[in-house]
Order: structure tokens, then sequence, then C-alpha cells
């Protein structure tokens, strides 16, 4: 089974052209690098780690052993993720908190990254 693998989402076209108005709309996967993979719609998580996989197996496990982060619908951080994230990822999370400033998605990330730091 072939998945075809994704590219990262530009969080500056986002800024522009996205409605925030669903709670999942900017949840999904930050890797160690601070490249922004969305998940589009709810429950698809699992389906954009197979695509940033690309090749069958335990693609959620593989993401989180790889460093990657789980960025919930919520704004929630997977709490194994939060103790390896790198300044890259920091970086990242603290832009997409940006695009929708005074929700609770937001300020959820902000508070999380007070963690970290």
């Amino acid at each position: 089974m072939v998945i075809p693998k994704i590219e990262p989402t530009d969080l500056n076209a986002l800024a522009i052209d996205e409605d925030f108005g669903a709670p999942f709309t900017l949840a999904g996967w930050v890797s160690p690098a601070g490249d922004y993979f969305r998940v589009k719609g709810d429950w698809g998580h699992d389906s954009l780690a197979a695509s940033i996989v690309g090749e069958p197996g335990d693609y959620w496990g593989r993401l989180v052993q790889d460093g990657w982060v789980h960025l919930s619908e919520r704004g929630k951080l997977d709490i194994s993720s939060r103790k390896q994230m790198t300044r890259a990822q920091i970086n990242t999370l603290f832009d997409i908190a940006t695009l929708v400033p005074g929700t609770a998605f937001a300020e959820e990330i902000i508070l999380m990254l007070r963690d970290v730091e």
C-alpha cells in the first residue's frame, strides 16, 4: 500500500485565507524542524500521520518517537511531546496561537508553552 506524502501547511497563507470557526481547524502535527501539518476535518490525526510518514505502520507512534508534537483540536499538546520540543516547534506553536488571538485554543497553547520554556 502506497500512501502519498504531503507538504507542510503554509502558516502565512492560513493567516490570510482561513476561517477558524470550527474548534479543530488548527489541530495537527509539528515536526522537530518546526514544519506544521494541519488536520483537515475532525478525527483526521491518524490519516494525517499516515500521510506524513508515507508508509504503512504505527504512524502516530512513529511521529511521537521521532520528536513530532501532536496539537489537538482544543490546543492541547501531547504531554510526551512537550518534554522534547525543539525551539523551532515552540516558535511554530506560538505562531499558530497568534493566528487566533484571544481564543481558548490560543490560550491553551500559550499556557502549555509556558511549562516548556
